[in-house]
């Protein structure tokens, strides 16, 4: 029998990188059975989908759902399991706060194979209190284990996206 050759390892698919691609998988699907349609985002600097809403005769709906996924195998659950706890970098709070679209955190638990959602502007302009501290490197949600992803969640996402572009329509003015 001949001799294996010493061979020199290749590029390597982790744990990581499956579960990333899980969530991209399990979300997709609820946006894809609702009609509507989801770009990943080829060059990944704060979001991970752009999703387009089509009305009820299939035609496009002006603006963007901005989807950023996070995946784990070790959810932190808070709180009697009424909420996920999840730590963000400031950078990506900055960012999100300053989109104009609706922004939306997705944190994938890849071992029970749910995702929980946070509409991110929304949730810190509902409480004031939650905004981070000066000089704070990160910051910590708590996403209700209610918001479970479901096809009811793509309905909201619309209708928030919906609002929002009823409101830029009438701020906005191209003359």
């Amino acid at each position: 029998m001949a001799k294996k050759a010493n061979v020199e390892p290749t590029k390597q698919r982790t744990r990581k990188h499956v579960i990333a691609s899980q969530s991209l998988n399990h979300v997709e699907k609820f946006v894809y059975d609702k009609g509507h349609s989801a770009e990943r985002v080829e060059s990944d600097y704060g979001y991970d989908l752009m999703v387009s809403t089509y009305d009820n005769e299939g035609y496009v709906e002006a603006g963007f759902i901005l989807l950023q996924l996070k995946a784990t195998d070790n959810i932190r659950k808070i709180e009697n399991d009424t909420y996920v706890s999840f730590t963000i970098s400031i950078k990506d709070y900055r960012l999100w706060m300053a989109e104009g679209y609706p922004v939306f955190l997705i944190v994938y638990d890849a071992i029970d194979r749910k995702a929980y959602w946070l509409y991110f502007q929304k949730y810190f302009s509902d409480d004031k209190t939650r905004d981070p501290k000066a000089k704070a490197t990160t910051v910590t949600v708590r996403i209700p284990i209610a918001n479970e992803l479901s096809a009811a969640t793509i309905d909201y996402m619309r209708a928030w996206k919906t609002t929002f572009m009823a409101r830029f329509a009438k701020a906005v003015h191209h003359d």
